[in-house]
């Protein structure tokens, strides 16, 4: 048995080795690597989400908001103006005396289609809707451009014919069933005033010779188109034709 003092002794030398031990053991514990997966791939560190800034049920476009951002196809094509949109006739007119109180104003125009065979031509034509454009028709043009013409739609079927007054421009008219098939083909030339013709002399002369142009059964549609085009684009046999055309909106 040892005395009292060397136990004492003894207890307080255990104690401090005790203590030592445990804190080499700590220091170690924390310059450790973290243990690797049970793979063998070492883990990976979680790190915070940040919250969502984009509108509820989108997803956030990584463009958005930049000035040399480009447009997808999608938005490109919702740009795109609609045909009746870009389509433009510029009306050509004469400077002739008899033209001085002509409406000079442009008319709506729309996309034509005539079929014929296995040819197809394409033309934009201008709408004479109301009483006072069908009237003026192309009456005072200087031209009527290859790849134009003016649509007559009329309210009801007619038989009435066409005539040249104060028309400065050789067409070619297609009176057109209901459903655009071609019911008669006429050539008309031009009826400008003679000199020292009067009013009344030069309406005569004009209405004799628009007699020709009458159609040989009824029409409810009426297209004029400058004369020769339509032999230019390959379009024969013209009353075995059909037209058609974009309703105005």
């Amino acid at each position: 048995m040892l005395p009292p003092l060397r136990r004492t002794r003894l207890s307080g030398l255990v104690l401090v080795t005790v203590f030592f031990i445990a804190g080499l053991m700590a220091v170690a514990c924390a310059g450790a690597e973290p243990a690797a997966g049970p793979d063998g791939t070492p883990p990976v560190a979680e790190t915070a989400t940040p919250p969502s800034t984009s509108t509820p049920g989108t997803e956030p476009t990584a463009t958005t908001g930049l000035p040399d951002a480009t447009p997808s196809p999608t938005a490109v094509a919702q740009m795109t103006p609609k045909p009746t949109e870009t389509i433009a006739i510029s009306p050509q007119f004469t400077d002739h005396p008899d033209c001085e109180d002509i409406d000079r104003t442009p008319l709506p125009v729309v996309p034509v289609t005539i079929e014929s065979g296995s040819v197809t031509a394409t033309l934009i034509a201008e709408v004479a809707a109301s009483d006072s454009q069908w009237l003026q028709g192309l009456m005072c043009r200087s031209v009527v451009p290859h790849g134009t013409g003016m649509l007559f739609p009329r309210p009801t079927p007619s038989t009435g014919g066409f005539w040249m007054f104060n028309t400065y421009v050789a067409l070619d008219i297609l009176y057109l069933e209901g459903d655009g098939r071609v019911v008669d083909f006429k050539t008309m030339t031009p009826c400008p005033r003679h000199d020292e013709e009067t009013d009344e002399q030069w309406r005569a002369r004009c209405s004799s010779e628009s007699k020709a142009y009458a159609p040989r059964a009824q029409y409810v549609t009426v297209l004029e188109l400058p004369s020769g085009w339509l032999e230019s684009k390959g379009v024969v046999n013209v009353e075995q034709s059909r037209v058609r055309w974009q309703e105005l909106e």
